[in-house]
């Protein structure tokens, strides 16, 4: 005995309490045995969710390259573009710069004509106009080569048309 208590009725205390802590891991492990179950399918499905998921990534991977090489092309597609039209910009610049002077060159020899037709007088006149002296008003007489434009060399960035237009003249 001990204490108040004989000691089969500690044992029996003994043997319930086992019992109960028996019982309660039965059932912990009838749970756990449940999640894990549940684990392995859910590993599963992971596994297929995993393989849907690379086979998308290497997709995606596809299509970007496909996206950088089409990019790439655009980029210098767009690029010859831009040259072209600064090659067409430049020569534009060039005929407005090149059709102020002619226009200018072309007043010039418009003015003169007048007054040299009004002042010579035979030999005189054509004698002025040829040799670069004065008309008989006093204004001096263009030169031959007056009306045309001097010869201008043709820059790297000039097309091969601004060249021929050049060649031409």
């Amino acid at each position: 005995m001990i204490g108040d208590i004989p000691l089969d009725r500690m044992a029996l205390l003994f043997d319930a309490v086992l019992a109960l802590l028996l019982l309660a891991t039965i059932v912990y492990a009838a749970i756990l045995n449940r999640k894990l179950s549940a684990l392995r399918d859910s590993r599963q499905e992971m596994e297929g969710l995993v393989g849907r998921f690379a086979e998308a990534t290497t997709k995606a991977e596809t299509i970007l390259a496909d996206i950088r090489q089409s990019a790439g092309e655009t980029g210098r597609t767009l690029q010859e573009a831009i040259d072209r039209g600064n090659v067409v910009a430049d020569d534009l610049v060039f005929l407005v710069e090149r059709a102020g002077s002619v226009a200018d060159r072309l007043e010039g020899a418009a003015k003169a004509k007048p007054a040299a037709r009004n002042g010579r007088s035979g030999a005189q006149g054509d004698g002025a106009r040829h040799h670069g002296g004065a008309s008989s008003d006093g204004t001096a007489a263009p030169p031959p080569d007056a009306v045309r434009p001097a010869r201008v060399e043709a820059t790297p960035k000039q097309s091969a048309f601004m060249k021929s237009l050049r060649g031409m003249r």
